[in-house]
């Protein structure tokens, strides 16, 4: 896959981000798009009256509703630089992330964007989705380039540093 293939979403905004990153999946159109289909669905059922429609239509509405609670768990997540630490969390939960305590970056394909693993030196893994924050890999790759300089990268992490960095997003 060519470098010019991925869609990052922080690809317009070049500035130094500061604070907690905004999340940018949008949960509740997901959930009004599964929402609707599931109401078209029952409808259809109740319209025609076939033998058990009415448990199909419980499965249906768990469906959806269980759909909606992934992607508003999705949209929870974030990141917050602060100095040499990285705190990684999801909704009021999270995780701080020394610099120094980074041993590695592994690159993960994520659809169409690209997310990162951090491997900390007590064999942790931390998983950033990144391509669901505003800024999110420029970002990262800044905070790791000031704060955890000695992390070793994979070939996906380094192709897409060299992307950020043609694209201007890194010094």
């Amino acid at each position: 896959m060519a470098d010019e293939d991925f869609d990052l979403p922080d690809a317009e905004a070049s500035e130094q981000t500061e604070g907690r990153l905004e999340n940018t999946f949008d949960w509740a159109k997901h959930c009004a798009i599964a929402g609707a289909l599931g109401v078209i669905i029952v409808g259809l059922l109740a319209n025609q009256r076939t033998n058990g429609w009415v448990e199909a239509a419980v499965v249906i509405a768990v469906l959806v509703a269980g759909y909606c609670l992934w992607a508003w768990r999705r949209a929870q997540q974030w990141i917050e630089p602060r100095g040499d630490t990285l705190r990684v969390g999801r909704g009021p939960a999270y995780v701080d992330i020394a610099g120094a305590d980074v041993d590695q970056v592994r690159y993960v394909m994520n659809r169409h964007s690209p997310d990162f693993t951090l491997l900390v030196k007590d064999g942790r893994k931390h998983t950033i989705r990144t391509s669901h924050l505003r800024t999110g890999h420029s970002t990262l790759f800044r905070w790791l380039r000031a704060s955890a300089p000695q992390a070793t990268f994979d070939k996906g992490t380094l192709r897409i540093e060299k992307m950020l960095e043609s694209r201007g997003l890194l010094p």
